[in-house]
Parts: structure tokens; C-alpha cells; sequence
């Protein structure tokens, strides 16, 4: 953060004290473990309001965590997992694959990997999908 953006301050009632924000490293340990994919992976799931969803698509409404690390077959004899499945109100699915943020230049391959479980989810019968999730 830039110093003249200032410092975000947690307010949690107008009667205590503000607390100053600070940057999580997230490659260093803490008393809270390392922050991690599967930490970011476990807070996504707990927390699906973090996602603000209405702005990527409007009439989504809140996510159904369903699971983490869902089992996918690529073919060939590949296989992976995808980090987060959510469902919409209406059943729609969300496919998430967490990413720490450490090399902006692994923004194509995030993308490339998304879109290769995409088409794994994509390619299973309801009954495979249940059965894995």
C-alpha cells in the first residue's frame, strides 16, 4: 500500500478502540500456520461472502460452498483437483481454483488450468458430480 492511501482500520463497535490493518506476508509462518493455498482454499469455503459476486455476475445471489479439492479426470490418464465448487441459488455452478498471488506471470496458466477442469466438471454425468462432491 502506498503510504498515501493511508491505513485501513477495522471498526467492530463505536465503543472500542480502531484497529490498524496490517499486510499479510503470506509467505512467512504465523502463530495462525502458513498462509497457504489450502488456507486460502478453507477460507473460501467458510466465507463464500468474500466473493463479490453480484459484480461478476449479477442475479448469482450468495454461494453453496460444496466442496474443496474436488477429484477431476483430464484423460491420458491425468488427474487433478479442483480447489473450491460452489452452487448458486439456482444451481448453477462456480468453479473456483485458488491462486496466492506470488508471479504475475502465472496468470495464463491459472486460466489454462481453470479452463482444462472446467471442461473435466463439464464433461461428468450429475451422478459422477455427486459422487465426488
Amino acid at each position: 500500500m502506498r503510504r498515501r492511501d493511508g491505513s485501513p482500520l477495522w471498526i467492530d463497535d463505536a465503543q472500542q478502540p480502531a484497529v490498524v490493518l496490517h499486510r499479510a506476508d503470506l509467505g512467512a509462518k504465523s502463530a495462525l500456520g502458513h498462509y497457504d493455498e489450502a488456507w486460502l482454499q478453507t477460507l473460501l469455503h467458510c466465507h463464500p461472502e468474500i466473493f463479490p459476486i453480484e459484480q461478476i455476475e449479477p442475479g448469482f445471489g450468495g454461494l453453496i460452498p460444496l466442496c474443496r479439492e474436488l477429484p477431476l479426470l483430464f484423460g491420458g490418464g491425468r488427474s487433478g483437483a479442483l480447489d473450491n465448487l460452489f452452487a448458486t441459488r439456482d444451481g448453477g455452478l462456480v468453479l473456483v481454483e485458488a491462486k496466492l498471488w506470488r508471479k504475475p506471470e502465472a496468470r495464463r496458466a491459472a486460466v489454462a488450468q481453470a479452463m482444462e477442469y472446467a471442461a473435466a466438471v463439464f464433461r461428468m454425468s450429475y451422478s459422477e458430480l455427486e459422487s465426488a462432491v
